[in-house]
């Protein structure tokens, strides 16, 4: 007597997968764009408020660098999660505990990017 136990078929696999793969895509892109439209200064002659932080853009160049690290740092966290997603080692709780990491790290990156704590 033989047991066949129940293989997943691929549109159900690619289900299981789908949701925490949008999920860090959208949480890294919102990072991204928000991260630098902070970081990149105004141009010539623009007149900036002079408030703190900084509106948008007129920091001049010192949102450059946390920007970088934090884009890499955001970027490193959504490709592992991924790659753990589609690679189908991890459960699925490890695989959200990924979501979750990446939204944090994205969350610390911008609040770094737009308070310029080196300041």
């Amino acid at each position: 007597m033989t047991t066949s136990a129940a293989v997943p078929s691929r549109a159900d696999r690619l289900r299981v997968v789908a949701w925490p793969a949008i999920a860090t895509l959208v949480i890294a892109l919102f990072a991204f764009l928000r991260m630098w439209q902070l970081a990149i200064p105004v141009p010539e002659g623009t007149v900036c408020a002079a408030v703190m932080p900084p509106p948008a853009g007129c920091a001049g160049d010192t949102r450059m660098m946390p920007a970088t690290v934090w884009s890499a740092i955001v970027g490193v966290a959504s490709v592992v999660t991924i790659g753990l997603a589609l690679t189908g080692r991890a459960t699925r709780q490890v695989v959200w505990i990924g979501v979750a990491l990446t939204g944090a790290f994205a969350l610390f990156g911008l609040r770094d990017v737009e308070h310029l704590s080196g300041m």
